[in-house]
């Protein structure tokens, strides 16, 4: 590279601050070396400015993760009350009950570990209607009843519908809606099922709704034993029944499974509504 000088001089004014009178007087004059200039300075700002914005980025997510951290400690902190302890809640131990474990309900009665099933009961019943307002299917209900028909309510998803009577087949629910029909009730027939339900209860629950069940399926078919099991379950012992499945009972035992024709069905199907609103 080609050296570069510098010229340097100084002139001298008179005492009065003038040039005009004297002439000026040059004072030595020197040449002194430049400094060289280097065309790659702007590199290495720009070099220098990279590093500079790097550290900024990499302070700025390092102090965002700490504070993050903070945070999150203080969160866990206060959920967990800050001892580092799992909630009460979380310690307990749920221990299996074994199959034929009993528990005591607040009766002091012995109660099935497994609960008792109820039986899911079917059969072929005359609806005359659904509705959805309950007052005016009771009303309709009771128009009915003075006509000779007795029936139920049975609430369902759709509405009130009003049983007329329950039977063991599509035939015998036809013939018998035939009367109606004369008298320009309108009905018709459709088969109705219950499903199996389990609740808690005692042992003697379960025997009792067992013997229910037999009892009331014997009754819609006209079982010849029909009569002894009636009078068995007239003298069962309910001291052991839970309250519930108590109240069934007796209430059950006023209602008379032997009766004949639609009295009959009629019965049965009041009956069988008491014992699915058992698993309610």
């Amino acid at each position: 590279m080609e050296e570069k000088k510098k010229l340097t001089y100084k002139l001298e004014h008179n005492q009065y601050g003038t040039v005009h009178d004297e002439p000026l007087k040059e004072e030595a004059a020197g040449l002194s070396d430049l400094e060289p200039f280097h065309y790659n300075s702007s590199s290495s700002n720009k070099k220098t400015l990279n590093h500079t914005f790097i550290k900024r980025i990499a302070f700025t997510a390092a102090a965002a993760i700490l504070v993050s951290l903070g945070i999150g400690y203080i969160f866990m902190s206060i959920l967990g009350d800050g001892s580092g302890e799992a909630p009460l809640n979380d310690q307990i131990t749920n221990f299996p009950v074994e199959a034929n474990q009993s528990t005591t309900n607040e009766e002091g009665a012995d109660t099935n570990g497994e609960g008792v099933e109820l039986i899911g009961l079917t059969g072929f019943v005359i609806q005359a209607g659904v509705f959805q307002d309950f007052s005016q299917a009771e009303s309709y209900q009771q128009e009915l009843a003075s006509l000779g028909h007795d029936g139920v309510l049975w609430s369902t998803e759709e509405g009130y519908r009003l049983f007329l009577g329950v039977y063991s087949s599509n035939e015998g629910a036809k013939d018998a809606s035939a009367a109606m029909v004369e008298q320009e009730i309108d009905v018709f027939v459709r088969d109705w099922q219950t499903l199996n339900q389990t609740i808690p209860g005692t042992s003697a629950d379960q025997q009792l709704l067992q013997a229910f069940t037999e009892l009331w399926r014997a009754a819609l078919s006209d079982d010849a034993q029909l009569e002894q099991g009636w009078q068995e379950w007239q003298e069962f012992d309910d001291s052991q029944l839970t309250s519930a499945v108590q109240s069934f009972y007796q209430t059950s035992s006023q209602i008379e499974m032997t009766a004949s024709g639609q009295q009959r069905a009629a019965n049965l199907l009041q009956l069988w509504q008491s014992y699915t609103e058992l698993g309610k």
